[in-house]
């Protein structure tokens, strides 16, 4: 009896090799997610960096262009609006804006003392983020946002301190941080900071 042998010849995929594919496409998309999320704290991070060193700046030169009022300019917390900065920090009399008309071309001059006035109330209200609101709330202001300024003899210390989204080390405890850096904002793993010093002479 002749027994005959038929080829059958099978193609395309078991389920178990579509399950193993489907788990590797799994743990690749997943690194291509934690990459991405990585990619937006960071930058996240870096404008929170540049925006905290341009507001320490914007302060130092303000004291430079008032060094009659350096010492004047203390304040261990002017902050994000939870009280004490903006407590502390009144809007001065609107008469005095301490710039020039765009009407009639004046100078409306100010004293020293109305000047850092006005810089202390403007640089608080940068710091609490009134550039940015929606529905009448602050929207504009880094989480945990505090401006720190400490003046020693003719050296001044402009810290920022703000928390960031993942732990890590405190930054106030880098080597070389003053303890003036260490009491400004909230210590933590998540405190970042900005610390800028710079030498000012008083004029008078």
């Amino acid at each position: 009896m002749d027994v005959r042998h038929s080829n059958i010849h099978q193609r395309g995929f078991t389920l178990i090799e579509v399950m193993v594919a489907g788990v590797v496409l799994s743990i690749g998309l997943l690194g291509v997610f934690q990459l991405h999320l990585y990619t937006k704290r960071s930058s996240h991070a870096s404008i929170n960096y540049a925006e905290a060193a341009y507001m320490a700046a914007d302060m130092l030169d303000r004291i430079r262009l008032n060094p009659n009022q350096r010492d004047n300019y203390v304040l261990s917390n002017y902050d994000n609006g939870s009280g004490y900065g903006s407590i502390f920090v009144a809007q001065p009399d609107s008469s005095q804006h301490c710039t020039k008309n765009p009407l009639d071309s004046s100078i409306n001059e100010c004293t020293p003392e109305q000047l850092r006035a006005w810089d202390q109330y403007q640089w608080n209200e940068t710091l609490k983020g009134t550039n940015a609101t929606i529905a009448g709330v602050n929207i504009g202001a880094v989480p945990g946002l505090v401006g720190c300024i400490f003046v020693s003899g003719n050296d001044v210390e402009v810290v920022i301190s703000w928390q960031g989204l993942v732990d890590s080390s405190d930054a106030a405890d880098r080597v070389g941080n003053s303890s003036n850096a260490k009491s400004c904002g909230a210590s933590g793993t998540k405190r970042r900071q900005v610390v800028l010093n710079s030498v000012i002479m008083d004029t008078v």
